[in-house]
């Protein structure tokens, strides 16, 4: 803690200045799933590439992912008990 001027800085971005592109890298990295680029660089619909990008990131609201954000309904599988 100073008594200096808050700054605001960008630290994604080239001398520390927001750009579009810095954001764009930002979300494009590697570690947004192993299958990110081979989804959003085929050719097909939208609708199917964001439920694959749930699916490659365990994100679909199955049960067992709804249980462990703490849904209070049935956590059993009604096809195989």
């Amino acid at each position: 803690m100073n008594n200096e001027e808050d700054s605001v800085i960008w630290n994604l971005g080239k001398k520390e200045k927001f750009t579009v592109k810095s954001v764009y890298k930002a979300l494009t990295k590697n570690d947004a799933g192993p299958y990110f680029w081979k989804i959003w660089k085929e050719k097909i619909p939208a609708k199917i590439k964001i439920f694959l990008w749930l699916v490659a990131n365990n994100a679909i609201l199955t049960k067992d992912n709804m249980f462990r954000r703490k849904w209070t309904g049935d956590p059993s599988c009604l096809s195989c008990d």
